[in-house]
């Protein structure tokens, strides 16, 4: 590309070759283009791929071709009486709300007889966080709302809410991020992504309302001529039948 670049440069306008170069130009750049967007798509398959491995329980099919990692994370979630961590991950048409799996480390040394001892380092009944997340919940991000939280002494900062309205009912709860940076990284990312796929389920409504329209349209003048001139010629052969 930078070659090609250079060439044009020193090629005057009116050379034969200045508009092939230019061609050249811009083929080149539509390939890199598309290879960079194969290799992003590739990438994101494999991300979403590796993280159905990791969410144990999670009862839906976490890869699809419409679906992209967007980030994740540990967040707390804000209780009267006692405050929730959970891992999140968003992707850009869902949040996923899980817990990270704990396990006691232990050896196949043995102590005393029936007992067992805990890893060197460790202190025996301590818990060591794994790779694996056990599913909680999940939303979409169509029926999902944020609003940021004031920060409130001795209750929560970095805060906001979410409200989950479906058929069936609706929820709301508040979380709080690590650092102010974060939580605006978490609600640029999820404000966009909601937005997006609002406007995705605006403009089905629009499609199916348009459709149901075209369904419902009232039969042409023409075509009811036809149906009348058929039921008047029906009744006159059935009139001289039984004449």
């Amino acid at each position: 590309m930078l070659l090609l670049k250079e060439l044009l440069k020193n090629t005057p306008q009116g050379h034969p070759d200045h508009p092939l170069i230019e061609k050249a130009i811009s083929k080149v750049g539509e390939t890199a283009v598309n290879i960079n967007n194969v290799g992003r798509l590739a990438e994101n398959q494999s991300k979403i791929f590796s993280l159905f491995r990791m969410i144990q329980g999670y009862p839906d099919e976490l890869l699809i071709p419409s679906r992209a990692y967007v980030r994740e994370g540990k967040l707390i979630i804000y209780e009267t009486w006692k405050n929730q961590s959970r891992y999140y991950f968003l992707f850009n048409d869902v949040l996923i709300e899980t817990t990270k799996k704990m396990h006691i480390p232990l050896t196949t040394r043995t102590g005393k007889k029936g007992s067992r001892l805990g890893l060197a380092g460790t202190t025996k009944g301590s818990h060591i966080s794994t790779n694996k997340y056990s599913f909680k919940r999940q939303f979409s991000l169509r029926e999902l709302t944020v609003m940021p939280v004031p920060d409130t002494p001795g209750a929560y900062s970095n805060a906001w809410r979410f409200t989950s309205k479906t058929a069936v009912g609706s929820s709301s709860f508040i979380v709080m991020a690590a650092s102010p940076e974060e939580k605006e990284g978490w609600l640029g990312d999820l404000e966009k992504y909601i937005k997006e796929q609002s406007s995705k389920a605006n403009t089905l409504r629009k499609s199916f309302s348009s459709q149901t329209i075209v369904d419902r349209k009232p039969q042409s003048t023409s075509t009811a001529k036809e149906r009348s001139t058929i039921s008047r010629t029906l009744k006159m052969s059935k009139s001289t039948l039984l004449n």
